[in-house]
């Protein structure tokens, strides 16, 4: 399924590159008179659709499911990549792409990036409808995966079918429902498991070519989260590559080294700007510096732009839409602009670019002593940006905690260069589409 998604992306790119081409390709034959392979405007076609693909991933696609914001991405990404590559040829002070194809490009762009996305979206839906779940847990366990399916997927699928009582169940019944309901996989909670006539009914059904996998499993693969309620004490002896792999320790603190140093050159070019809008909308100091928990449960001054009223944060969970947040205060969060500064803590080594989040001490303390477990995710170098950052909402509490926790972990157990690439790649889906809180 993984693939299905990767397809998706590369395709855009390349469906996207083939009709802009072909743009090109019309306007040196019947207009310019030149050959387009041979000249540099081939290069910069390369470009502008790379640059369009990257665009629309920003703000969404290919996957974007709702048929009205995949309009507007689709619209968005074409006429901004447009305006972009016209600034770009004011700043060069070259003609790189005539006004017939810059023209052109945004119709066919955004025709392209609509239609390309409803058939990845199509194909998406029929995948999960091939997924289908044979779900044998209590009432309680049920509507808790529901939920979690519905909010978030890593690979698509649907819940087909629930089996909660299980006292009679049969290998005969068991067999009769994944054939009315077309089940692909059964999915077992450990009571399930335990139980010895559910257990003889759906090795029949394995033995038939149904899949099995445990609730667990089915949460690290499928939904890209470990469930506290379902981890035993011995589920955490798995090995953290921060810690025992010192090659990926290595690796991992040299991107963070030359991404914190790019953003040290960002931050300095932004720097004025955000004076100026901190002088008229924020009246007060631009920095805010706050304690947060590290790696090793050790404490460190965290520095962001300042968003809030001065005096204001007063240990209070931050809330979505909070009152204590600026007028410039808002377009810093909403831009990600107040996590900027946070480059200068990458580079003393308090923070990592991919990690989890690092939280205040007193709110560490609390959580620590109700949350099994929560504080396996000091093991680790906390994040400017993370896998529960990028899964989850803005959290506001300590349910919203919990449920982090849950990403968090599997980011414990499958943490690699791979899966950073990825979370770094989503949090820029994320900013450049305006996603923040």
């Amino acid at each position: 399924m993984r693939i299905q998604f990767v397809f998706g992306r590369l395709g855009q790119f390349v469906v996207v590159f083939g009709f802009v081409l072909a743009i090109g390709k019309v306007h040196a034959t019947f207009i310019g008179d030149y050959d387009l392979t041979e000249s540099s405007r081939f290069a910069w076609i390369l470009t502008y659709s790379a640059t369009c693909s990257l665009l629309a991933y920003s703000f969404g696609l290919p996957e974007q499911g709702v048929v009205g914001n995949r309009w507007k991405s689709a619209l968005a990404a074409s006429v901004s990549s447009c305006l972009l590559f016209i600034g770009v040829q004011s700043v060069i002070a070259q003609i790189v792409f005539p006004r017939f194809f810059l023209a052109l490009s945004v119709p066919v762009v955004f025709a392209t990036l609509f239609t390309w996305s409803s058939l990845i979206v199509h194909f998406a839906r029929i995948a999960a409808d091939r997924e289908r779940i044979l779900l044998i847990c209590d009432v309680f366990d049920t509507a808790t995966v529901r939920s979690d399916v519905d909010f978030h997927t890593e690979l698509p699928c649907v819940i087909a079918a629930v089996l909660s009582d299980t006292s009679q169940v049969t290998s005969d019944e068991l067999m009769d429902l994944c054939e009315e309901h077309a089940i692909s996989l059964i999915v077992l909670s450990d009571d399930a498991r335990k139980n010895a006539s559910v257990f003889e009914a759906v090795t029949r059904a394995h033995e038939s070519g149904v899949r099995v996998r445990s609730l667990l499993d089915f949460y690290n693969q499928w939904l890209g989260k470990v469930p506290v309620r379902e981890l035993p004490a011995t589920a955490l002896l798995f090995d953290v590559r921060e810690l025992h792999h010192v090659g990926y320790a290595r690796a991992s603190r040299l991107v963070d080294l030359a991404s914190a140093s790019v953003g040290l050159v960002v931050l300095v070019m932004a720097i004025p700007f955000v004076l100026l809008g901190n002088t008229l909308g924020n009246r007060g100091p631009l920095f805010y510096a706050q304690d947060r928990v590290g790696r090793g449960q050790h404490s460190f001054r965290i520095v962001k732009f300042r968003s809030m009223r001065p005096g204001s944060s007063n240990g209070e969970w931050t809330q979505q839409n909070d009152s204590r947040v600026t007028t410039f205060g808002h377009i810093l969060r909403r831009s990600h602009l107040d996590e900027l500064p946070q480059v200068l803590n990458i580079l003393r080594g308090d923070l990592s670019i991919v990690g989890p989040r690092p939280e205040q001490p007193q709110y560490v303390e609390h959580l620590a002593n109700t949350i099994p477990y929560y504080n396996s995710r000091h093991l680790v170098r906390p994040g400017l940006t993370g896998w529960a950052q990028v899964n989850y909402p803005y959290g506001a509490d300590e349910i919203d905690a919990f449920e982090k926790l849950q990403y968090e972990f599997w980011y414990l157990q499958h943490q690699s260069l791979t899966i950073d690439l990825r979370i770094i790649a989503r949090t820029f889906r994320h900013v450049l589409g305006f996603k923040g809180q």
